[in-house]
């Protein structure tokens, strides 16, 4: 029986909603009719905005009529929908990073280039040997030592010896050319020379002893020695 009371009212209330909805669509009128009337006796929003009766403040003016026909039952308001707005905007410029620019900067650097070999630097003629008395002392003291040790003839040291007809040499050694160890090298040659012809080597008197000197002059800026014997 519960159920069947809980049933009957449920029942009873779903009619009773039902009734109350029917009524209340019975008293409202159809939105859809009420906004096609009210739109055509209202003048469009554009047409209001460009009638010199309406100064353009805002860019768009609203007019009492307008106002008042745009609040309908239902609190269903008719508004133009906005103008699009159309602008034309470029696309950004690519832009490439400062670091991944490629600049070819022309090369200032110059090819080097090899200067010419330098002249070889000349020899530099050595000054020439300036001798003095003793290294003409020394010559004569290194002869009259080989001459005087000379076993087949026994050399007499006679400085009184001159260069005349009457004694003999074998050649005069220039010291400016040969030095002063070439010089003794040819006067002990000439020691050796003056043996043997006076041990009759060639062919000349065999003698036991023989006088000499050794003497130096001086010629056309050159030093010469000789040694003489007879």
């Amino acid at each position: 029986m519960k159920k069947l009371a809980i049933l009957i009212c449920f029942l009873l209330l779903m009619l009773i909603i039902t009734a109350c909805g029917t009524q209340k669509s019975a008293d409202t009128p159809n939105s859809e009719s009420t906004t096609e009337i009210i739109e055509s006796n209202t003048p469009s929003i554009a047409e209001s905005s460009n009638s010199p009766e309406n100064p353009s403040e805002s860019g768009t003016a609203t007019t009492p009529e307008s106002s008042a026909a745009g609040t309908l039952p239902g609190d269903q308001k008719t508004t133009s929908p906005p103008e699009p707005s159309f602008r034309s905007t470029d696309p950004p410029a690519s832009k490439t990073p400062s670091s991944l620019r490629t600049t070819s900067t022309p090369s200032s650097a110059t090819p080097a280039t090899s200067s010419p070999p330098s002249d070889p630097p000349k020899p530099t003629e050595s000054a020439a040997p300036v001798y003095t008395q003793k290294d003409y002392d020394d010559i004569i003291s290194a002869v009259r030592a080989y001459a005087e040790n000379q076993p087949n003839l026994k050399f007499i040291w006679d400085p009184g010896i001159k260069m005349d007809e009457f004694h003999g040499y074998h050649g005069t050694p220039c010291l400016n050319q040969l030095g002063k160890d070439g010089v003794i090298t040819e006067l002990k040659y000439h020691v050796d020379l003056t043996v043997d012809n006076l041990t009759g080597g060639n062919g000349g008197v065999p003698s036991t002893t023989v006088d000499y000197n050794i003497i130096w002059y001086e010629q056309n800026n050159q030093i010469f020695f000789v040694l003489l014997y007879g």
